[in-house]
Formats: C-alpha cells, sequence, structure tokens
C-alpha cells in the first residue's frame, strides 16, 4: 500500500530519468518494463506506487519551507533538524 498518493502520468514523465534509476536499480530491464506494462497491469502499478513513494519521501526530506496562505492568514513554516519554526500572521 503507498505511504503518499501515486504520481499521475505527466509527473512521471517530469521523472523520467529517476524512473528509469529506479527500475535498474530493482533489476528491471527496458525490456522487462515492456514486457510487465503489456501483460501484468497489477505490478505495473505496484511498481509505479513504490516509484512515487520514494520521490514523495525524497521531497518530504528536502523541504525546509512551507508557506500556507488563506484569506486573513498566514502560515510559515521552517523545518529543522530538530524541530519546526511557525511564524504566523492574522489580520
Amino acid at each position: 500500500m503507498a505511504k503518499y498518493r501515486v504520481l499521475d502520468s505527466e509527473e512521471l514523465a517530469a521523472f523520467e530519468k529517476e524512473f528509469v534509476e529506479f527500475l535498474v536499480i530493482n533489476s528491471i530491464t527496458a525490456d522487462d518494463w515492456v514486457k510487465i506494462k503489456t501483460e501484468d497491469q497489477t505490478r505495473t502499478q505496484s511498481i509505479i506506487s513504490l516509484f512515487s513513494d520514494v520521490i514523495f519521501e525524497k521531497l518530504m526530506r528536502q523541504t525546509q519551507y512551507v508557506i500556507r496562505r488563506a484569506k486573513n492568514n498566514i502560515a510559515c513554516f521552517h523545518f529543522q533538524a530538530n524541530q519546526i519554526v511557525l511564524v504566523g500572521l492574522e489580520s
């Protein structure tokens, strides 16, 4: 089961290089991938789901700042090694 959502086809296309590396690391050749895509949709979705988790996990680890804007407030989060700092404004 995926930890995060599954990347859509446009997002997968943007991570094509990383996806090829992911397949190589998991011993899936280009020919194997073509065969899996045509013959085993369940396995195809499972592989894409695993890859999606890898990408989202990497993005989460690299994220340092998040800004949340609403109609009457703004919250800026700074993710540090041992804490999260919040600066917020409300009107």
